[in-house]
């Protein structure tokens, strides 16, 4: 319901000759909505909420202050001063945009940490390729301008070359957070397009500000931005939010073709980059050309080594369980199966892994060791503590011909 009113009212806004308070309006039902989303799903992890909710208020702040600049110079010219008859740069609102990134930022990267499993190096490098692809073509054409023009103050390069990375940075935590491990949500498909939205709407602004110039309320980026502020909103307001914070219960080692085509595309913007710029007649920005298309090989390279592995571990588990099924199967005694059941659970662990086996008995709550490999020795084995923190459960089937004391068997590997 929400997007579809807010689409309603831009379409209004468009169609009434662009009056900036029913933007600022669209704008500023974002971080209230937000907080009402808290307040009626109540997720367990409300610290991103607050600090997405800020970061919302901020740009509306911005907006006002920068559509408005002449009305609020007419109440405090000493605040709001003009530059020559016009809005200086940077000014206020500059502050105030330029502080939204700090917030969201952090929100989504209390996300990250709430939601990880464990170490997760494929999406640290997955997010990294993407973000040095597009940053790549950001620098090239969006920051270096400013860089190499000498007619700028150094506040003035500063602040326009603030824009496009923190653009950056944002979109790369946000990828981060949508690659990484947990639940793919509504909430949190809609909270990665806003940022999108709000990337491309940047960078389309400060490509036209290069050139052409874009004066902010009289054309079609006002879309974007509006995007940026719906999709949060509705991603605040979707049920699925309450749970955008929930732990994964495992790292996702799975790559799907979405995957490897995003990450084919963020390979080839580094050399698209040198082709546009031979294009167009000018001339190659050949070190970060080429320190970008370098980084991309090697984090390739590297992925594709945690790709192998993550392979081989695969079939070293399966062969391992195979192996163990048969041998059980084989097992005639007790002590077979014990056997069994601890040489699998050593090629699961790992060599290093400290193994005993456990058994509960009738009317005890207590499990007995009933069999310990001798390398490497265990200390004071003699009762075993309920189900370890870090303890794999392997269960063992027990025959006909076993006495009925063993009611279940444990390996404990830790």
């Amino acid at each position: 319901m929400y997007p579809l009113v807010a689409a309603v009212a831009t379409a209004v806004y468009f169609l009434s000759g662009h009056h900036s308070w029913m933007f600022n309006l669209i704008g500023l039902s974002s971080p209230v909505l937000i907080l009402v989303a808290v307040h009626i799903h109540q997720p367990e992890q409300r610290a991103p909420w607050y600090l997405f909710a800020l970061g919302q208020f901020l740009f509306i702040m911005g907006d006002v202050v920068a559509y408005n600049y002449s009305a609020f110079h007419s109440l405090l010219p000493t605040i709001f001063p003009l530059d020559a008859g016009d809005t200086p740069y940077p000014a206020i609102s500059d502050v105030l945009y330029l502080s939204v990134y700090p917030c969201l930022i952090a929100g989504l990267i209390l996300l990250i940490r709430r939601r990880g499993a464990g170490r997760d190096r494929g999406s640290l490098i997955d997010a990294a390729m993407i973000a040095i692809g597009i940053g790549t073509l950001s620098w090239v054409f969006l920051i270096s301008p400013y860089v190499t023009d000498t007619t700028l103050s150094g506040l003035v390069k500063f602040v326009s070359m603030g824009y496009p990375l923190m653009d950056m940075l944002l979109l790369t935590v946000a990828v981060r957070l949508a690659v990484g491990s947990g639940r793919r949500s509504p909430s949190l498909n809609l909270m990665v397009a806003a940022i999108v939205a709000l990337f491309v709407t940047d960078s389309l602004y400060g490509w036209l500000q290069l050139h052409d110039g874009y004066i902010p309320g009289s054309g079609f980026l006002e879309i974007g931005w509006i995007a940026f502020y719906v999709g949060f909103g509705a991603a605040a307001l979707h049920p699925s939010m309450k749970h955008l914070s929930d732990r994964a219960s495992d790292v996702d080692a799975k790559v799907g073709v979405g995957r490897l085509a995003l990450l084919g595309a963020a390979s080839l913007l580094a050399p698209l980059t040198q082709v546009i710029q031979i294009w167009r007649g000018e001339s190659v920005n050949v070190p970060v050309v080429l320190a970008a298309t370098i980084t991309l090989f090697l984090l390739a390279v590297i992925r594709m080594v945690g790709l192998v592995r993550q392979q081989q571990q695969s079939v070293d588990r399966e062969r391992a369980l195979r192996e163990a099924g048969a041998s059980l199967v084989t097992a005639t005694n007790r002590d077979g199966i014990h056997a069994s059941a601890i040489q699998a659970i050593r090629a699961l662990a790992g060599p290093n892994a400290s193994i005993r086996m456990c058994e509960e008995r009738d009317g005890t709550d207590e499990l007995v060791v009933v069999a310990v490999p001798v390398h490497p020795p265990l200390r004071n084995a003699s009762t075993c503590p309920l189900l370890p923190a870090k303890s794999v459960d392997v269960p063992i089937a027990v025959g006909a011909a076993l006495p009925p004391v063993a009611l279940a068997s444990t390996v404990l590997a830790f």
